[in-house]
């Protein structure tokens, strides 16, 4: 039977817009980040803004659940169906922003970066492959740079598919011992490869946290009452106010100033009778519904705006605060667009044709 998952669809909505703004942040930034001695962006003045990048976090967890929840719907469901629809739901509204990006590459504003064709058919795959961003050499698509997380999700999805008929906690076992023995065979066997720093990513680790949240939700039954709700969601905020407040709780390893707060808070909202029974606001539900337009679209917007500011002086006269909400207006607003002109659609056509 289905269940009210209204606080999982608004998680996702905070997720891409966390992640917006922590990249919105960093893009305003990256033009005058100091002005005697200190930030003039008001939001980098208050606390670190790398925090946004819960919102990845936030996904994975979110991503392990809804895949033991669904399987849990349709126990019968095969292989090569669960990696059918995800295809459908990934693939082609990842392809068509990045054609986006290279149509916009194409014009004489923004300028074609010189891409090899074997990077491109990575990137169109998401085949992981080293790429040098932002002054690092990481792993990111060369068209939408935010596609590494895409990356790590295929690989969960493939995995995931192996052990679909098991049940959910020796799937959820199964899924985290292969990412063990993948991480210790990619090391031994090619450790200056981009697949191994892949599969040795403590983050992988965040997809079967999901699972046993699936299994505790629809096989276990566990249940929080309400003190057990405040003291998860409670503990939670204060992980994440720390990351905020002490730029030092980032140095830590990601699975604790990241992935321990997510854990706690979407355990904590989708294990509580009172959370489920919460009646949330029909903005935050069409955020989670729109989650994935807003994902991919943002990059797309920050390029934009960085093309239409380094070129129209009468841009750089606004200040950078003002910016900063224009920014996440327009993030906002291109993703609801994109998910009710492009991605429904799309979506609707390919499992027609599926």
């Amino acid at each position: 039977m289905k269940r009210n998952l209204d606080s999982i669809q608004c998680l996702r909505g905070f997720a891409a817009v966390a992640v917006a703004f922590h990249h919105a942040s960093d893009q305003i930034e990256s033009y005058l980040p100091f002005q005697n001695g200190s930030k003039i962006f008001w939001v980098e003045r208050l606390f670190n803004t790398d925090v946004g990048a819960i919102g990845v976090d936030i996904f994975f967890l979110i991503s392990g659940f809804i895949m033991a929840y669904t399987t849990h719907l349709k126990p019968e469901t095969t292989p090569g169906q669960f990696l059918k629809r995800r295809f459908v739901r990934i693939y082609p509204l990842y392809w068509f922003f990045s054609f986006v990006v290279i149509g916009l590459q194409l014009t004489p504003w923004i300028g074609w970066h010189e891409v090899s064709a074997g990077a491109a058919v990575k990137a169109f795959v998401l085949y992981p492959e080293f790429v040098h961003y932002s002054g690092m050499t990481v792993i990111r698509p060369v068209f939408l740079p935010q596609g590494w997380t895409l990356i790590y999700e295929v690989l969960f999805y493939l995995v995931f598919a192996t052990f679909i008929h098991l049940a959910p906690l020796r799937r959820t076992a199964a899924v985290a011992s292969t990412f063990g023995a993948l991480a210790l065979l990619s090391v031994w066997l090619m450790p200056s490869r981009p697949e191994a720093t892949l599969l040795t990513d403590p983050i992988l680790l965040e997809f079967p946290a999901g699972l046993l949240l699936g299994a505790a939700f629809t096989n276990l039954r566990v249940r929080l009452n309400r003190p057990g709700l405040i003291a998860g969601v409670g503990l939670s905020v204060s992980l994440m106010l720390a990351c905020l407040l002490f730029d030092s709780f980032l140095e830590t390893p990601r699975l604790l100033h990241f992935g321990l707060p997510a854990f706690l808070l979407v355990a904590s909202l989708l294990l509580s009778p009172v959370a489920e029974n919460w009646r949330y606001p029909r903005f935050l539900k069409l955020l989670g519904d729109a989650s994935y337009s807003i994902y991919l679209s943002h990059t797309i917007v920050l390029l934009l705006f960085h093309t239409g500011y380094i070129r129209l002086p009468s841009l750089q006269a606004l200040s950078y605060d003002l910016w900063y909400w224009i920014l996440m207006t327009a993030i906002v607003a291109t993703g609801l667009v994109s998910y009710f002109l492009v991605e429904k659609p799309l979506l609707n056509f390919c499992r027609k044709l599926s």
